[in-house]
């Protein structure tokens, strides 16, 4: 450390490092286990297995992510494709729906 107690150029450089290392491999697994995770289970290996084993806060992750998804998904459904552009107005027509408050 240098005096001041603030770390030198090479420390702050060799910390960046490693954290964008850090970051790819995190990612790559990420990538990984979102492949495995998409495989069916029968056709998984024992070292598939006891990787997503491994990953456990990776895997419940991204199967939350995928709930949600499909939640929103199925909320859209319901509602309908509708859009604000879908909105017409009514001294305009359709596709002027500049005087509606929720396009501004």
């Amino acid at each position: 450390m240098a005096a001041g107690g603030s770390l030198s150029r090479t420390e702050r450089k060799a910390a960046a490092r490693a954290e964008i290392l850090q970051q790819e491999e995190q990612r790559d697994r990420r990538r990984q286990v979102s492949r495995l995770l998409k495989k069916p289970v029968a056709e998984r290996n024992p070292e598939e297995s006891l990787l997503l084993g491994e990953c456990e806060d990776i895997v419940r992750e991204l199967e939350r992510r995928r709930k949600k998804r499909e939640g929103l998904r199925r909320r859209q459904e319901e509602v309908g494709a509708r859009s604000c552009w879908d909105v017409e107005c009514p001294s305009c027509g359709p596709r002027y729906n500049h005087c509606y408050p929720m396009n501004r």
